[in-house]
């Protein structure tokens, strides 16, 4: 049986009772980021207004949109919207859909704090166990921008923490969560419609 301890890392602030793109405009000034890339689910993006109400809220501040990312995140994808969010200096991502694209997101972070421009690099960060048994981790830098995800489907979380909706044609309750540089939650907006 595998057994350990994992201890959820500290959390700055919790942010709740806002629509999303409002909350999201405030932490983007907050941060004053002034190239936001966006990695959006495509069927939320071809489906819903939400990139338009983004857009409203942000305006000019979102320097790319991409909504492409295909199911179980596909390396190609990938480096496609990292080297998409280096071509226009983005500082921040900000992601919009189910776990794909929030995957996605952290491995864009990846790829652009370790310059990964082809997928076959993503090759190099593979952990690898050694003919001992001993599991031999290559050095990785840290992501170079801070991530906003904004998961639209349930997540392994704590229950008070899932996503859901209020039932059929009503409106998104989703959260909006934070990371900074290591991938480390620092705020959380709950309840966001």
């Amino acid at each position: 049986m595998l057994s350990g301890v994992y201890r959820f890392p500290q959390m700055e602030s919790v942010v709740f009772g806002k629509p999303f793109a409002e909350a999201l405009a405030q932490e983007v000034d907050r941060l004053d980021a002034r190239a936001v890339f966006v990695l959006a689910s495509g069927t939320l993006a071809r489906t819903t207004d939400t990139i338009d109400r983004l857009r409203q809220v942000l305006g000019n501040r979102i320097a790319g949109v991409c909504a492409k990312i295909g199911a179980h995140t596909p390396r190609t994808d990938v480096v496609e919207a990292a080297n998409a969010a280096r071509d226009v200096g983005a500082d921040l991502l900000v992601t919009v859909g189910g776990g794909s694209v929030t995957d996605a997101a952290k491995m864009v972070g990846l790829c652009l704090g370790n310059g990964v421009t082809e997928p076959e690099q993503l090759d190099d960060y593979r952990a690898r166990t050694a003919a001992d048994g001993t599991t031999q981790r290559p050095p990785v830098e840290s992501p170079s921008v801070r991530m906003i995800a904004i998961p639209t489907a349930t997540l392994p979380l704590p229950a008070s923490l899932v996503c859901s909706t209020d039932g059929p044609g009503q409106q998104l309750r989703s959260q909006l969560k934070i990371y900074l540089k290591a991938n480390q939650p620092r705020q959380l907006f709950d309840r966001i419609t």
